[in-house]
């Protein structure tokens, strides 16, 4: 649909077709008319005529311009020239050369200037009438858009760079002042506040507001004072030569937008932090770390000053855990130990509607009550915490001012709550949990207890502390029943609080009546208001002040077993679990009670036949465990140890080389001798031998070979060590001997000699074990001696038979060990091969038993010059291999040719007379490529072969020059 400016220039154009058919119409008769009169014109004008034509080239270009101005001179010079020559006026040439040509010209000049003017003339009128047609219509859409803004409901505003308001809408001026004051010319910034000045200040200098529109937010005061919140359109506007001349600014009221957006976004948040608070609270099992975590999250969801939990229990609520009180309370532990009645009425409102309660204001509400240090309270929040339906407690928020909640605060606070609940109860479960698990394993432990124990004693102190654990009893009292005596006895029995006054003779008869009617019942009594119970006397409830009990019977199978008593100095409400728990720990004791009575019995009765079975099988473990190669300490002490496991203590003594007392080698409890140093060695002086004169035993065993029981270990022990140890009494008492101890001493036979004694003692030995401790003696003494014949042997097998020195395989054995322990302790280690210059000349001239004297004379000198830590071996013949430890191959030297020196300086002493010999001596010692016996035996050889080289009577080191094969 065209606008109404086109509609127009569309009949304009029509209107100017008709002229422009009129004026063609008018050149063309004028054209006509001058054909026509042309000639007799020309009679009377002659060439002048031409001038004729002027008039419909001027009309042409006055009527269609330029264009048709030239071309219509053209065309009547054209039609004069033809003229002239048809009417014979003038001929061709004559027209040519004469000055019509530049009448033609002229004429052309006139027609285009008059037609230039005509089409300016057409564009200025054309321009015109458009500009009066647009500026009509601009002005009646101007009036249009202004009707229209006037009915908008948001702002809308025109003002110029310099913020001179040009136009704004009744919406606008309501908005900023009075309907009736008028705004158009003022200062946009004199309507605003400072912090509003500002920021239109610092948005309109912004480059980007001068070239596009833009969006924004921004929230203005209402002459009430109250914000409300506006999207902006700033619009910049420009004149015809683009340059600004205002700007147009539109703002639609988003108040209650924002007010929506602003309830989501705290709603968004309190999701947000009641999730992460519900993942935070519900993340532990710890009640006080619950209680806690909630109150240290709970600012997240609702702000307040101080906040804190409360449990119900026993119809009152008491703060568990606090958080901000030390801000505003003087005193805080009466405070922390308030107690609040659930009829409190901010307390009973809550549980009546299960919601939350808002004071606004403490000082005017009747509901608020002032309790202990809440004065400073200015307006409270709470909410119940409900877990299932069921009330366990409460949340409080205070705050220091007055109208500080809201509503919404009340289910933020609810829905905190709940999880909250959720974390408490599940710890308060975890708790419980934890308690019946703490019970079982206390259970099962008794359980262990009285599984294990073999006398009434080993039951009653543990299962009485126990039962008080599982229980949290504050009084027990555990009474075993004497069925021989008919009566109670082996009572275990806490600290009770008793009137002495009130206990009678009439009040102890009842007690035992009634622990006997208890007991033949079999059933559990539970009081749990005892003081009030009227089948017990009133001076009995007197005697004792408590204010619950529970009596469990001990009974198995009618057979009465004894009776436990607990009591609670506050009212307990006992529990089903509690109660199943009471009957489990009841019948588990009484099957303890009936084992152990029936173990007692049987004990007596195996206890001889198990220990002689005991004593036989740690001898048969002894032999056993012992080979001709053991260390005849080490089977002592195998022995000490296996007897010890049976209590059975040990002394093993030799007869000493002169005869003339006993050397102790082996006390079973020296280690747990704990006493000075002093007297250890004091001890160890007098103690690990004792002369015949005092021991009065020592005829017996050596002589007569006897076997002595000693039924008093204690006195006879003493007998001896008084002469001998000052404090007798206590190094007695520490080797375990008492008076109630018990003692063998048997002989140990050789070859039908008494070579030593053993000696045993316990409290548990009997003069019926003689027979299996003679075998223990027998079995000791053929041990002693099969070891000390095979060391002997041992010994003859690496030691040298001439000169009693070792001999190549105890070399061997003992080298080996040398060079490991140096390589392992980098250590120095060096070795000598020594061998007698000339020895074959000596037996040829004197025979080999001289040789021999000249052997074992030669390995005495040797050792002479050598260390208790060298070893000296006869490694063949005339020659002879030292090893020295800890020496370098500088110090070797030196001790070598000492020797050298030694046997060059002094003849040997034979049966032919005094002979003269030198030796020869090589030197290797331990290094990096040489760590093996064989090696160093080897390199000490070529040494040796050296030194004999080089005239004998000398010694050589060996130089390695190239790394030997391994």
């Amino acid at each position: 649909m065209s606008s109404p400016i086109n509609q127009k220039q569309d009949l304009l154009g029509r209107l100017s077709n008709i002229r422009q058919i009129y004026q063609f119409a008018l050149i063309l008769f004028i054209t006509i008319l001058f054909i026509i009169i042309y000639h007799p014109l020309s009679d009377l004008m002659g060439n002048g005529v031409i001038m004729i034509s002027l008039v419909p080239v001027l009309l042409s270009g006055l009527f269609f311009g330029l264009r048709a101005g030239i071309l219509s001179a053209l065309l009547f010079f054209l039609l004069d020239l033809f003229l002239l020559v048809y009417f014979q006026i003038a001929t061709f040439i004559e027209v040519l050369t004469s000055g019509i040509i530049f009448g033609a010209v002229a004429l052309m000049i006139m027609g285009a200037l008059v037609g230039y003017m005509s089409d300016l003339r057409k564009t200025l009128t054309k321009e015109l009438i458009t500009r009066k047609l647009m500026e009509k219509e601009l002005d009646a859409q101007r009036n249009r858009v202004e009707e229209i803004l006037n009915q908008q409901q948001d702002i809308v505003c025109r003002f110029t760079p310099d913020f001179t308001i040009t136009y704004i809408n009744p919406i606008g001026q309501n908005f900023i002042q009075n309907q009736n004051t008028e705004l158009v010319g003022v200062n946009l910034l004199s309507l605003f506040s400072d912090y509003e000045n500002r920021f239109i200040q610092n948005f309109f200098s912004r480059p980007e507001t001068k070239i596009k529109p833009i969006k924004f937010e921004f929230p203005l005061t209402t002459r009430n004072q109250e914000k409300q919140f506006f999207q902006w359109v700033v619009t910049p506007i420009f004149g015809e030569s683009d340059q600004l001349i205002e700007y147009q600014a539109v703002g639609r009221d988003i108040t209650e937008n924002q007010i929506v957006r602003q309830m989501e976004r705290e709603q968004r948040n309190v999701i947000e932090a009641l999730s992460k608070s519900a993942a935070i609270i519900n993340s532990s099992l710890d009640m006080n770390d619950v209680l806690k975590r909630i109150l240290e999250n709970i600012i997240s969801v609702v702000p307040h000053d101080a906040a804190n939990i409360m449990l119900v229990k026993n119809q009152s609520a008491k703060m568990v855990q606090m958080i901000g009180y030390e801000k505003f309370v003087q005193e805080m532990e009466p405070f922390q130990n308030l107690e609040f009645s659930l009829s409190t009425p901010n307390f009973h409102e809550m549980i009546l509607t299960d919601k939350g309660v808002i004071i606004s204001n403490t000082k005017t509400d009747s509901r608020w009550k002032v309790i202990g240090d809440n004065h400073w309270i200015g307006s409270y929040l709470g909410a119940p915490l409900l877990f299932q339906k069921k009330l366990i407690g409460f949340i409080n928020l205070d705050s220091t001012r007055t109208n500080f909640y809201q509503e919404k605060h009340i289910e933020w606070l609810q829905a905190f709550a709940d999880q909250a609940a959720i974390a408490i109860k599940n710890a308060q479960l975890y708790e419980e949990v934890n308690e019946r698990a703490k019970q079982l394993s206390l259970l099962n432990q008794a359980a262990r207890v009285t599984i294990h124990a073999t006398t009434i004693d080993e039951i009653k102190q543990p299962v009485a502390r126990l039962i008080s654990e599982i229980f949290k009893t504050d009084n027990i009292q555990f009474s075993i029943w004497d069925e021989q005596k008919n009566e109670f006895s082996n009572y275990v029995e806490s600290s009770i609080p008793i009137s002495a006054e009130n206990f009678t003779e009439d009040n102890i008869r009842f007690q035992k009546h009634f622990a006997r009617q208890a007991l033949e019942n079999g059933q559990l009594q539970l009081f749990e208001d005892f003081q009030k119970e009227e089948s017990f006397p009133e001076t009995y409830r007197k005697l004792i002040p408590l204010q619950s009990i529970a009596i469990i019977p001990l009974k198995i199978s009618n057979q009465k077993l004894g009776i436990i008593f607990l009591g609670y100095t506050k009212r307990k409400s006992f529990q089903q679990h509690e109660i199943i728990l009471m009957e489990q720990f009841a019948h588990q004791t009484g099957l303890a009670i009936s084992k152990t009575k029936m173990y007692l019995t049987e004990k007596k009765r195996t206890l001889n036949l198990s220990h002689t079975n005991d004593i036989l099988a740690t001898i048969s473990e002894v032999a056993a465990n012992t080979t001709l190669d053991l260390n005849i300490q080490d089977v002592l002490n195998f022995l000490g140890a296996s007897l010890k496991k049976l209590h059975i203590e040990t002394m093993i003594a030799f007869k000493s080389p002169n005869h003339n007392g006993i050397d102790i080698v082996y006390i079973s409890l020296k280690n747990q001798i704990q006493t000075s140093e002093e007297n250890l060695q004091f001890l160890a002086d007098h103690f690990s031998h004792i002369d015949a004169k005092n021991y009065h035993h020592f005829h017996e065993i050596f002589s007569e070979k006897k076997v002595l029981f000693i039924n008093n270990a204690f006195d006879d022990i003493k007998n001896i060590a008084n002469p001998l140890l000052q404090n007798a009494d206590e190094l007695i008492s520490l080797m375990g001997i008492t008076t109630e101890s018990r003692a063998f001493i048997l002989p140990l036979i050789v070859n039908d000699q008494s070579i030593g004694l053993i000696t045993v003692w316990s409290q548990q030995i009997q003069q019926s074990d003689q027979s299996t401790f003679m075998i223990l003696a027998m079995l000791i003494a053929n041990v002693i001696e099969k070891n000390r014949l095979y060391q002997k042997i041992q010994q003859l097998a690496i030691t040298d038979s001439l000169t009693g020195f070792y001999n190549r395989r105890g070399l061997e054995e003992l080298g080996k060990h040398e060079i490991e322990r140096a390589i392992r302790f980098n250590r120095p280690l060096t070795t000598l091969m020594i061998d007698i210059d000339h020895f074959k000349s000596v037996n040829d001239s004197f025979g080999h038993p001289v040789g021999d004297e000249i052997l074992v004379q030669l390995a005495h000198r040797l050792q002479s010059k050598l260390r208790d830590v060298d070893i000296l071996s006869r490694y063949g013949g005339e020659e002879f291999f030292v090893m020295l430890p800890e020496t370098d191959k500088d110090n070797a030297y030196i001790i070598a040719d000492r020797i050298r020196k030694l046997i060059n300086d002094n003849s040997f002493p034979t049966s032919a007379g005094l002979i003269n010999i030198t030796v020869s001596i090589g030197i290797c010692y331990l290094s990096k490529n040489i760590y093996h016996l064989e090696d160093m035996i080897n390199y000490a050889d070529q040494a040796l072969y050296q030194a004999k080289q080089n005239g004998r009577n000398n010694v050589k080191h060996f130089i390695l020059h190239s790394k030997p094969n391994n």
